[in-house]
């Protein structure tokens, strides 16, 4: 049974195909290609998938697509990395309450959910938004914990006073 695949750095286009049918998978890395369409149930049956990278493939480019609610149980999951691929909507609370999540890099829009604060993230990338980028507070990155854990939020339009000078979230 297949569990670790492979195919990032190619041309590969088209449809991103179902997976269903591979319960054991719990590696996907599947980035930085062309593929442009990510059907609405991808996430179904992949019970144990660990890290999908979808990261830099044009996906659904002129509607986006939102991440489906399937991904919030994915038990298993570890590492989620979509950025740049024309994700859309609000940054899904139930990413926050997934226990095993410790890596999430996406490009999205919207405001960081309280849920954040229990989350196991030791990794959180929210960079190069198109539109109107991540906003409101992120009082959530100061509640993280005490993990060691790191964050980039590059061309994210917080409001200018959600940092004061002295580097403490206010």
């Amino acid at each position: 049974m297949l569990e670790n695949l492979g195919l990032q750095r190619n041309q590969f286009s088209g449809k991103l195909p179902n997976f269903s049918g591979l319960s054991q998978l719990q590696f996907a890395y599947l980035d930085n290609s062309n593929f442009d369409i990510i059907p609405f149930d991808f996430f179904n049956g992949l019970s144990n998938i660990r890290v999908p990278a979808l990261d830099y493939n044009p996906l659904n480019a002129t509607t986006g697509w939102f991440l489906p609610d399937e991904v919030g149980k994915l038990a298993l999951l570890t590492n989620l990395s979509l950025i740049s691929s024309n994700l859309v909507g609000p940054l899904p609370v139930y990413l926050g309450t997934l226990a095993y999540l410790t890596s999430l890099k996406l490009s999205l829009s919207g405001a960081t959910p309280m849920s954040f604060n229990q989350s196991m993230l030791q990794i959180l990338w929210l960079n190069d938004q198109s539109g109107g980028g991540m906003t409101g507070p992120i009082d959530v990155v100061a509640s993280m914990g005490p993990m060691k854990w790191e964050a980039y939020m590059s061309r994210v339009p917080f409001p200018p006073k959600a940092i004061g000078a002295d580097g403490i979230v206010q």
